[in-house]
């Protein structure tokens, strides 16, 4: 075989079994109190800039189908991650609140952590992803 063919075999094979393995991750969220609107949901896997749209790791908007809504979240690399949504009942692109800040429409985190005076912190709502497919259940606010 050609050394030049060989290095680029060698070269292609190593980039394969170094490639980081990734699991498939499905959202489960219940409890809706209606099936229109959309889903806003953000993906983080660091607690810099928790529940802040811009810092997410991956966000999409998924049309509400079905209670509960099943959004597939696609491959991901394993490690630790939080997810944050919010239910758009209304459809205008926001999460609509009160005069004092609180929610009207539904809003949920993994972990389903105990919402006390605010909202909880990335500790409380992260999970490990492996390398298999994964289903991580949210339930609404």
């Amino acid at each position: 075989m050609n050394y030049w063919k060989y290095l680029l075999l060698t070269g292609i094979v190593l980039q394969v079994g170094m490639a980081r393995a990734q699991g498939t991750l499905t959202l489960e969220v219940k409890g809706l109190k209606q099936e229109t609107g959309a889903l806003y949901i953000a993906l983080y896997n660091k607690p810099e800039g928790f529940r802040e749209a811009d810092a997410a790791y991956k966000k999409l908007i998924a049309p509400v189908k079905g209670n509960p809504a099943v959004v597939d979240l696609g491959g991901l690399p394993a490690g630790t991650y939080a997810v944050t949504l919010f239910h758009d009942e209304n459809d205008n692109g926001e999460l609509d609140t009160n005069m004092m800040g609180i929610p009207k429409e539904g809003y949920g985190f993994s972990n389903n952590p105990k919402i006390r005076f605010g909202p909880p912190d990335f500790g409380e709502c992260t999970f490990t992803h492996g390398d298999a497919a994964q289903t991580v259940s949210v339930q609404i606010q």
